[in-house]
């Protein structure tokens, strides 16, 4: 019983390719073209999905010189939207960047390569659903987790084709809070 626990407590940590995407600000994608490129050793499970050791991860980060924060692009003006956003990353290795229009929110994405978008269904000058689907068109952003901030009553009247042909992970009311943010990360990006 005690070799079990000490074999337990020595275990090592495995994450999967999203996960890794997160930590290392690009997508679960990426990470499996570095492990299909044998770049970065990871462990198939007999389900088909791949895990890998954290420890492992940090090793190739490092040797690549690559960020190891993911980033995280708010398209939005509204004060309490950045806040909860910024709150709930504030001990994380996460970096947010926040963009005031449709424009700068195109522009952000193409040069920062966010791992995760908040785009705001509410501001006139946001566009979100548009915005959204000059996103997918665009090489490189197919898979770009969505999530979409509005009022209730923008909410209520939002183009649910257009939302779900744009692929959104989720929708979130305002007014948001930290832990809105928080529990939509876990489960887009779950640590298990």
């Amino acid at each position: 019983m005690a070799d079990r626990n000490n074999k337990r407590g020595n275990a090592e940590e495995y994450i999967s390719p999203n996960r890794a995407g997160m930590l290392a600000g690009v997508s679960g994608e990426a990470v499996k073209q570095w492990i299909y490129g044998r770049k970065l050793p990871a462990v198939k499970l007999p389900n088909g999905y791949w895990r890998i050791k954290k420890s492992d991860l940090q090793s190739y980060l490092s040797r690549r010189k690559q960020p190891s924060r993911m980033r995280v692009l708010v398209a939005s003006t509204d004060a309490a939207v950045a806040n909860a956003t910024g709150a709930a990353f504030a001990q994380a290795e996460f970096e947010v960047v926040t963009a005031s229009n449709t424009v700068d929110a195109l522009m952000k994405a193409v040069d920062g390569k966010p791992s995760i978008m908040f785009i705001d269904l509410s501001e006139a000058d946001m566009h979100g659903l548009d915005l959204a689907t000059k996103l997918r068109a665009t090489r490189g952003f197919k898979r770009l987790p969505l999530v979409f901030v509005a009022s209730k009553q923008d909410a209520a009247s939002a183009d649910m084709d257009g939302l779900l042909k744009v692929r959104a992970q989720g929708m979130l009311i305002k007014p948001i809070v930290a832990g809105d943010i928080s529990a939509e990360i876990d489960k887009i990006f779950p640590s298990d």
